[in-house]
């Protein structure tokens, strides 16, 4: 005899739920208020806000390994609900990924303003 699911229980697979999550994650990164709100206080200048602003718009646009790699590196659980799924993010852990990415994506010509003798 198998157990009985509850009464209105769905049964989610382990694909489904990555996909829902990914989904979910690449719109929170593509939404520059979500990400001012996470980053505003960190933060103060204008200049470096809309640059996370866009790192993370570029992790959201970008490969699924660059993706995976900040999912990892920032969820701190999922629950899943009936009629929810909860994402619990290591808020200090999402800034510095972001931030990680953008120091990586800087020009060497601003890290060191000296010209290039020939």
């Amino acid at each position: 005899m198998s157990p009985q699911r509850p009464l209105g229980a769905v049964s989610i697979t382990a694909a489904a739920l990555e996909s829902l999550l990914v989904r979910r994650i690449r719109d929170w990164l593509a939404d520059p208020a979500a990400i001012l709100e996470l980053v505003q206080h960190a933060t103060r200048t204008a200049a470096t806000q809309k640059r996370l602003i866009e790192r993370a718009k570029d992790i959201a646009v970008g490969e699924i390994d660059g993706l995976c790699a900040f999912m990892r590196s920032s969820i701190v659980r999922v629950q899943v609900h009936v009629d929810r799924i909860d994402i619990t993010l290591d808020q200090d852990g999402v800034r510095e990924h972001i931030d990680e990415l953008t120091r990586k994506t800087e020009p060497t010509s601003k890290l060191n303003p000296r010209p290039i003798a020939k």
